[in-house]
């Protein structure tokens, strides 16, 4: 267990206008997020041993397990994506970095010359795309030179993450128009129809754009989170769609697979989805090909909403049992008030397992829940939403993510990160 300071400042002073979609705003992060339009989930971003940050002047800074530019070697002080010390990168500058994986992880960052990846091999990416550890250019699909969608540039990317589940990772986009691609290992996750497990070149390879039905595509998507191979999309109009394995609805209906996008039962149409989130154990379920899912909804009002698999108590209602119908969290037991002050959620969605998430409420308090693996939560043996150890009421925490094995947090007040986790 390790409750500490990382050495690096948190900068936590603001950041510079975006890249990308005119409407980028990354300061509209954590506790003083408000716009669901714009929210910028990925400013942190932690898997199982490894970390990327954006910094106040907008470039990113990574530490962890592979994190070096060889890909194989470990980075224990925090290290800018620049090219003196990624010498590939050359001239073009970090717009976006996200990375996934199992026990180790391979990243991508979306440069202004596409995407580039380093780290373990076939993670993330296939290895007709990536063949080597190194950080280097990802190779070509049938996009373009930028290794996206054709008709895409870097600039039309709002928001980049990425899963790893059986048979491989995936990397999801949505644009600045508000279509989903996905990049993936296997198409169970691809969300245009395919239903094959198999992995192939053909899948491997390709970028494909997200439907609701033969030649229909998903329009008008703000937000697209993604774990395993499940992902969940919230539409412009308060809607909020999900494909992929093992998915749920939130209707009562029984979790099934979907390989087109689905529109959810809205947990309350009267109110506005500010943002969404999505994790999971790697615990195969004897009926089940894969792990459970569980999903995340979060109110502009400040009210919690979660669904689906429950082994760890991820879903906050102080129970192990699986959810088809929305519950909400609660604070201090099941019989408690339920949480209805949240500002900012971080479910664990980069690394395979691991079901767990961090919030923090309208006064700045970090309260977390499910699995506490390697302590990674600080909550012990605590069945719904703990406030961690070494931090106290009185804390303002400012911004929290969830990794694969460690909590990272800003606190008010604080030069650095603190940590908690294995």
């Amino acid at each position: 267990l390790v409750i500490g300071i990382q050495e690096s400042n948190a900068q936590s002073c603001g950041f510079l206008a975006g890249d990308g979609c005119s409407n980028t705003d990354y300061s509209n992060f954590g506790l003083n997020s408000s716009d669901p339009a714009t929210i910028e989930y990925d400013n942190f971003v932690s898997t199982f041993h490894a970390t990327a940050v954006r910094n106040s002047s907008g470039q990113f800074q990574v530490w962890g397990a592979d994190m070096a530019s060889s890909g194989t070697g470990d980075v224990t002080t925090p290290r800018t994506i620049n090219s003196t010390n990624y010498t590939a990168l050359g001239s073009h500058r970090v717009l976006k970095v996200t990375g996934s994986g199992a026990s180790t992880s391979q990243f991508i960052a979306l440069t202004t010359d596409g995407l580039y990846a380093w780290g373990p091999k076939n993670l993330t990416l296939a290895t007709a795309l990536k063949g080597s550890e190194g950080f280097g250019k990802v190779g070509s699909t049938n996009g373009n030179n930028f290794s996206l969608p054709s008709g895409l540039v870097p600039a039309d990317v709002k928001m980049m993450t990425a899963s790893y589940g059986i048979g491989g990772g995936s990397i999801v986009i949505t644009t600045c128009s508000g279509e989903v691609w996905i990049l993936a290992m296997s198409n169970d996750v691809k969300g245009n129809g395919t239903t094959a497990l198999a992995i192939t070149t053909t899948t491997t390879n390709n970028w494909s754009q997200v439907l609701t039905a033969p030649g229909v595509p998903l329009t008008g998507i703000v937000a697209a989170r993604a774990h395993q191979k499940a992902v969940i999309a919230l539409r412009n109009d308060n809607t909020i769609w999900t494909w992929g394995r093992q998915t749920y609805l939130g209707n009562n209906t029984a979790v099934a697979d979907r390989d087109f996008a689905t529109q959810m039962e809205h947990p309350n149409s009267s109110e506005t989805i500010k943002m969404i989130g999505i994790t999971g154990n790697h615990i195969i379920n004897p009926s089940l090909a894969h792990a459970l899912k569980s999903y995340y909804v979060l109110m502009t009002n400040g009210k919690l909403y979660s669904l689906g698999g429950n082994a760890s108590g991820q879903l906050g209602d102080w129970t192990t049992n699986e959810r088809t119908s929305w519950v909400r969290p609660k604070y201090t037991s099941a019989s408690g008030p339920e949480m209805d002050d949240i500002k900012w959620i971080s479910p664990q969605e980069n690394d395979r397992t691991y079901a767990a998430i961090n919030v923090i409420n309208s006064q700045g308090q970090l309260f977390a829940w499910g699995n506490n693996n390697q302590d990674m939560l600080g909550v012990g043996t605590a069945t719904g939403p703990t406030m961690p150890a070494g931090i106290s009421p009185t804390d303002k925490v400012l911004a929290v993510e969830t990794g694969g094995h460690t909590s990272m947090i800003i606190k008010e007040g604080a030069c650095n990160f603190g940590y908690i986790g294995h």
